[in-house]
């Protein structure tokens, strides 16, 4: 996204909420969306997530429909992203995944980025950031074979998110147990093993970053890169841990992913703290769409107003899960 600098401040989310609305012709409601913003004029959006540095490279992978190999790959994107964010690395990893608008956008993004584009595959990428010293190793989680459907309550392995969440604090590769012997024959050795451990125990070992919370069922993939790569507690927005690390992040922060629970007992908790819900369980590639430096497509609508000149391409939802 691209918005001219003017003599505006900052947009907040309920700001850019309601320019999305006025841009779609809808009332305003009573909302007060340019009321109290301050500050000294900014090149993008309020950062409502941390942006990640364009990179020089890009390794693009095949799709992961494995979802034990996807929770691989969400996780050596997230450690890219990671070392590219603190300024220790150049690369950044992409999943071709084959759906029309990904194939667009990337189409898009090459033009405008001409990052130098290498593709392998899982095990080569593996091996590579084990080179690089980007993975360490591995941590050792148990993929939940239940029944259970996604996204819904029920008996939970927890150690999926377990792994996840501290997969910064290793630098260590998310690893489920049947992808053992073959991650050790790339030379990937065992930090941790996360199997029988718990979200409450996690929250209390690692001191994770206040201004994010990844929700996400421990038998999905999606979304982790980003979660991983901001350093953030992954849970499955369940329970009294759920409650206390929404207590323990800022005001207005997101929330990423898609948690185990009917949508009122996550969003509900979440507004009474004051974050916010984006609802990012299907997304892939998140690293790589959080470029800090963003670029103009085409078929992006224009909208001017008196905040500036706005390129948008996106989908706005006002529900519950705004507080």
């Amino acid at each position: 996204m691209e918005i001219e600098r003017l003599d505006r401040a900052s947009m907040n989310r309920r700001r850019f909420v309601a320019t999305c609305v006025l841009a779609a012709g809808t009332p305003l409601l009573d909302w007060p969306a340019f009321a109290g913003v301050s500050g000294a004029p900014a090149s993008g959006l309020h950062p409502w997530l941390p942006q990640i540095p364009t990179p020089r490279k890009l390794w693009v992978i095949p799709f992961a429909g494995d979802v034990e190999e996807g929770m691989l790959l969400e996780s050596a994107a997230g450690l890219a992203g990671r070392r590219v964010m603190q300024g220790k690395w150049d690369t950044l990893i992409y999943e071709n995944f084959p759906n029309e608008g990904y194939q667009q956008w990337f189409v898009e993004y090459s033009k405008a980025k001409k990052a130098e584009v290498t593709r392998m595959g899982l095990d080569e990428l593996v091996a590579a950031l084990k080179q690089a010293g980007v993975a360490r190793g591995y941590l050792l989680y148990r993929y939940e074979q239940s029944a259970r459907p996604l996204h819904t309550a029920g008996k939970l392995d927890e150690s999926a998110n377990v792994a996840a969440s501290l997969a910064v604090a290793h630098q260590g590769l998310v690893v489920s147990e049947r992808l053992v012997e073959r991650m050790e024959k790339l030379g990937l050795g065992r930090l941790l093993d996360a199997r029988d451990r718990t979200e409450s125990w996690c929250f209390a070992e690692h001191e994770f970053s206040r201004r994010v919370l990844g929700t996400a069922d421990p038998k999905s993939r999606h979304a982790r890169s980003l979660m991983i790569a901001l350093n953030a507690f992954i849970c499955s927005a369940t329970g009294e841990v759920y409650a206390k690390a929404l207590a323990r992040c800022e005001e207005d922060a997101p929330v990423l992913g898609w948690g185990c629970d009917a949508e009122d007992a996550q969003t509900v908790p979440s507004s009474k703290w004051g974050l916010f819900q984006t609802a990012t369980n299907w997304c892939h590639n998140l690293t790589v769409k959080r470029l800090a430096e963003p670029f103009r497509r085409r078929n992006c609508a224009t909208v001017t107003l008196s905040i500036g000149r706005l390129w948008i391409g996106v989908t706005a939802s006002i529900t519950s899960t705004l507080p």
